[in-house]
């Protein structure tokens, strides 16, 4: 029987766990061609929530673009990842359209391609013309713009813009998609003060542009109730001290309770109890301990140090106070605050209601174990 407890993508709206409020707020955004800036720290679920969104406004036959800007470093990359998921996702499959949106590019060459098995059509673009990039956008934008079908376009990370060596990137995306009044826009990312900055500084191009929607945890109740059912759909029951031992060791961040219940699921008994799913939760870290054990040599030692500090302490407000800075050896407040930047940047930590906190938990638990 499939695993129900999903790690990665979307299946289906019956593997979805409640979001329902946060899924109105956004189908609410499109159908009056608004925008929303949806944002978390990682793991909470915000891809999943995006789908979950576009799979129900395909049914209201809105026309849905998602890609993601993680891996960009310059315009022409998102340029690129805009034109392949504008092709691949935004346009009928006729002929007559997949030729008149071709013409589109000037800057890229569509390449397209056909699966031998489904038929199926997919493009690829491949740069010629570097000085073109604002055409393309241009003709992409205008595209949507002159089409009778309502769009949603989901852009992932899209904090990752503010590091291109374009300065004018922000300024240049918020001239082209302010007039597509057909059009809502999802801007997401885990980097939280990067994106309040972009879209609630009054200096920024983005400034009020869009609403806000900030992902928490899933309600504890409504979230065990998804877990219990679900289990139940294979006659294998879970007692309230598993569930409290799972949502605590995840701090209830989506990713790892769904990873700490698949897990739990595969393992195969019917009776899950405390025991086994202590013994489950360290098999999972276990399998992880490689790549962990790689991370010390990776990271300074300054910088591991103040990272297994900020785990044995389960989340702390003062970093940069003496009591901690001694009591872990930690040296200097100065150099502290320098790897705290870096683990910070590269989302090894993040800040939560004042407090710092490890974005794994599971490294987080096999630090204090160290």
């Amino acid at each position: 029987m499939f695993n129900p407890f999903i790690t990665k993508g979307y299946v289906s709206p019956e593997y979805f766990c409640d979001r329902e409020n946060e899924t109105s707020r956004i189908m609410s955004e499109a159908y009056n061609s608004s925008n929303i800036t949806v944002f978390s720290q990682r793991k909470m679920g915000k891809t999943g929530l995006i789908m979950h969104s576009i799979n129900k406004l395909q049914d209201e036959k809105f026309k849905c673009i998602y890609f993601d800007v993680i891996t960009t470093k310059t315009l022409s990359d998102f340029v690129e990842e805009f034109g392949k998921a504008f092709l691949n996702q935004g346009i009928s499959k006729s002929h007559k359209i997949i030729n008149k949106a071709s013409r589109l590019f000037k800057a890229f060459s569509p390449v397209v391609s056909t699966d031998p098995i489904t038929n199926s059509l997919s493009f690829e673009l491949k740069l010629n013309r570097p000085d073109a990039l604002e055409y393309d956008l241009d003709n992409i934008c205008d595209f949507i713009k002159k089409s009778e079908e309502k769009y949603f376009i989901a852009i992932d990370e899209f904090q990752q813009i503010v590091n291109y060596p374009e300065k004018n990137t922000e300024e240049l995306l918020r001239s082209k998609i302010q007039f597509l009044n057909n059009s809502s826009f999802v801007f997401s990312g885990s980097k939280k003060d990067m994106l309040l900055s972009m879209f609630g500084s009054y200096s920024k191009p983005f400034y009020q542009s869009t609403t806000f929607l900030e992902l928490k945890p899933i309600d504890k109740d409504v979230y065990s109730n998804f877990i219990i059912y679900n289990f139940a759909q294979n006659d294998i029951r879970i007692d309230n001290k598993s569930l409290e031992f799972i949502f605590e060791k995840s701090r209830g961040i989506t990713y790892f309770v769904q990873l700490f219940c698949h897990y739990l699921w595969n393992h195969g008994n019917k009776k899950i109890n405390l025991e086994l799913t202590k013994l489950i939760f360290n098999r999972i870290i276990d399998e992880r301990k490689s790549y962990y054990d790689n991370l010390a040599t990776l990271l300074t030692r300054r910088q591991f140090g103040l990272l297994k500090a900020l785990a044995k302490e389960s989340g702390i407000k003062q970093p940069m106070s003496n009591e901690f800075l001694s009591s872990y050896y930690l040296g200097s407040a100065s150099t502290v605050k320098t790897a705290l930047d870096f683990l910070f940047d590269k989302e090894f930590i993040y800040k939560e209601d004042g407090h710092y906190y490890l974005t794994d938990v599971l490294l987080s638990e096999w630090l204090k174990r160290l």
